[in-house]
This record gives structure tokens, C-alpha cells and sequence, in this order.
């Protein structure tokens, strides 16, 4: 449970939203330093793409009023290219931490 908190204030100060940091660490389970330590640079772009823009769909909220649909299209969470470039950075130095150490 400790490393799921301070994992997810570590995607905060990294500049994440609390709702991206959230999804991460929750739904994509790098909840570890280690984890995001074995991350390259691709597989963080294809994590952060994913956060982006999940696909499916979720519970529409206002599905009791007439007319709304059942279920609306899963939006995302929007991630900056600052927080992005933070978190590959991250984890090169984490391996490069690990291989001078």
C-alpha cells in the first residue's frame, strides 16, 4: 500500500495529473521503482499513449434521463509532454543508478 501512495506523488511531481498518476498506478500497475525502472522509451510512450486514450466505454452517469445512452466513450486522461519526458528521464536514471552503483 506504501508504494502505491508514493508511487503515485512520485507521477504527481513528475508533473502527471492526480487522475493520470491515478490510472497508472492503479490500472496499468507500476506501482514500483522497479517497474518503472525496466520502462524504455517506447513502452513509457505506448503507456502514456494508453492513458490517453483507453478506448472502450464506461457507465453514462446521466443514463436515467430520457434520450442518454447507456454507456459514453472512455475519454482519458490528458498527460504533457513535460510529464512524459520527466518519466523516461526517470527511468534512465534508475538504470543508469543501478549500473554505476
Amino acid at each position: 500500500m506504501a508504494d502505491l501512495a508514493s508511487t503515485r506523488q512520485l507521477l504527481v511531481r513528475m508533473r502527471f495529473t492526480n487522475a493520470a498518476a491515478d490510472l497508472i498506478v492503479g490500472e496499468q500497475g507500476v506501482d514500483q521503482l522497479s517497474e518503472i525502472k525496466i520502462l524504455t522509451d517506447d513502452e513509457i510512450e505506448s503507456l502514456c499513449k494508453v492513458v490517453r486514450r483507453p478506448g472502450g466505454t464506461l457507465p453514462n452517469p446521466n443514463a436515467a434521463v430520457a434520450g442518454e445512452p447507456a454507456t459514453i466513450p472512455a475519454r482519458g486522461e490528458s498527460i504533457s509532454m513535460i510529464a512524459e519526458s520527466n518519466l523516461k528521464l526517470a527511468s534512465y536514471f534508475l538504470r543508469h543508478h543501478e549500473r554505476i552503483s
